[in-house]
């Protein structure tokens, strides 16, 4: 016994394996880019991280170059010291931050470039005031 419909049973099934079809492609689709844009999300954020990390490490050694020549600095106001080899000290200082601003990564650094010239101008002054108190 066959039954009558047989063939419009035969095309809803069709219709029916179609749609499915349709409906589990959408949810494999919508779970791969569910899974897949945010771990290419956090591989940019990790990029960056690092990218700030190494910029955060580059500023913390440049404050500390920038506080040693601020105390060899100091040194200027102190009578036994020699001016000249206070100054090749500092001068040394300061190249080191020059050199530091140099190899920074980051390609604004225009603000530690003002720090190193205000320090080498700041380097010159006292050394004038110094020999000025020492022509007196």
């Amino acid at each position: 016994m066959k039954p009558l419909n047989s063939a419009e049973r035969t095309n809803a099934f069709l219709r029916f394996l179609l749609l499915f079809l349709i409906t589990v492609a959408l949810i494999v689709t919508v779970i791969f880019f569910s899974v897949e844009v945010p771990r290419k999300e956090n591989e940019q954020l990790r990029k960056k991280m690092l990218t700030f990390q190494t910029e955060k490490e580059s500023s913390e050694a440049f404050v500390k170059d920038m506080q040693g020549t601020q105390v060899a600095m100091k040194n200027y106001m102190n009578k036994d010291e020699l001016t000249v080899a206070t100054q090749v000290r500092v001068q040394n200082w300061i190249e080191k931050l020059r050199n530091r601003v140099r190899q920074m990564p980051n390609g604004e650094n225009s603000i530690y470039e003002l720090i190193v010239e205000n320090l080498s101008e700041l380097n010159d002054a006292k050394k004038k005031l110094k020999d000025a108190k020492l022509d007196q």
